[in-house]
């Protein structure tokens, strides 16, 4: 049945649906999202930010773990010649070096779900709640259409990202409610353990992610102690910390790259630096520069 439907859309198929198809997928690919939680972070709200990075960093480790579970075979890898692909809708289901990634859960119906529900429990507007649903579905959909993922691959992101929803929901106000000292030592309780988590998984999208993460929280505390900064500015302050917090982030991956080992655990050094420069090194840059402190985290 799941063939049937796919061979279906394959019959819409248009070059102008395919480009607008792509385009859409392209918007639910973690590095779209990777992009989005430090510029919250740096120019809406510290804890929202905070809140964010983990919700969709924790979406984006244990969607890879379970495409690893399950490692199931994509619809264009298992029947290549009824969903011909072009080579960029190709690369969006590809390992670097060329190999399938495997197809259970949809890590872009995951994350998208994850970060639009986010959106709507933090705007709270019945407009925003729509958007959400919209982005939700075509994203979703837009893998169908791509040939590069199954209808239960949609439905199974759909169903994790909402538990890591709920968790959010239930788990957010406890923390908050958390004393300070015991938020910071909580943080750093959490970026140990992805720390030996990165010593010790053998999953490279994996280890990224745990790099980030310990990366990024254990460097909060240093953050509220000698990097605090105006999180709310006027429109150029804003621009200017994003061209300049962004534009690092894009020189430390490239230029980490081509110094360190292509070995698993560099790729999650990387990343550890990465998430440092994200939760202290940019807001020390904002507060040397451009953000005077004063202003309190949202």
């Amino acid at each position: 049945m799941q063939l049937d439907l796919l061979e279906r859309l394959q019959q819409w198929r248009t070059p102008v649906l395919d480009q607008l198809f792509l385009w859409v997928t392209n918007i639910g690919g973690e590095d779209f999202y990777l992009l989005l939680g430090p510029i919250i972070f740096w120019c809406v709200g510290i804890n929202l930010g905070v809140r964010l990075l983990l919700m969709l960093l924790g979406s984006f480790y244990t969607n890879a773990w379970l495409k690893d579970w399950f490692d199931t075979v994509r619809p264009a890898a298992a029947y290549p010649e009824r969903f011909p692909l072009s080579e960029a809708a190709k690369a969006t289901a590809l390992n670097p070096d060329g190999s399938w990634i495997p197809s259970f859960p949809s890590g872009h119906a995951q994350h998208t779900l994850v970060f639009w529900a986010f959106v709507g429990l933090w705007l709270r507007q019945r407009w925003v709640w729509a958007l959400a649903g919209l982005m939700i579905v075509l994203v979703s959909f837009s893998r169908l259409y791509l040939g590069v993922h199954w209808p239960i691959d949609v439905l199974g992101g759909w169903f994790f990202g909402s538990l890591i929803v709920v968790a959010s929901i239930y788990l957010t106000p406890l923390i908050s409610a958390l004393p300070p000292k015991t938020q910071e030592g909580l943080a750093l309780g959490l970026a140990a353990i992805c720390l030996l988590g990165l010593m010790l998984d053998s999953g490279a999208d994996r280890v990224k992610m745990l790099g980030f993460l310990a990366g990024s929280l254990g460097t909060l505390g240093l953050q509220q102690r000698y990097a605090q900064f105006q999180v709310r500015s006027v429109w150029w302050r804003q621009l200017m910390k994003i061209i300049i917090g962004i534009s690092v982030v894009f020189v430390l991956r490239a230029v980490l790259k081509s110094i360190l080992p292509e070995t698993l655990l560099a790729d999650g050094l990387r990343y550890l630096i990465i998430g440092m420069w994200t939760t202290f090194g940019a807001p020390l840059v904002f507060r040397l520069t451009l953000a005077k402190p004063g202003a309190t985290p949202a």
